[in-house]
């Protein structure tokens, strides 16, 4: 395993642990405005 892959898998994991709150942030405001009030209390 070379350097250049080495930095690509790290580029692909910052993006992955960035993305992710973002995906999960979009699922609670879309039940919220569905009329679902769980996301409020978590």
């Amino acid at each position: 395993m070379n350097v250049e892959k080495i930095l690509e898998i790290g580029v692909h994991l910052i993006v992955l642990f960035m993305v992710i709150p973002i995906h999960e942030f979009v699922h609670a405001w879309s039940a919220t405005k569905m009329g679902y009030d769980t996301p409020r209390y978590q």
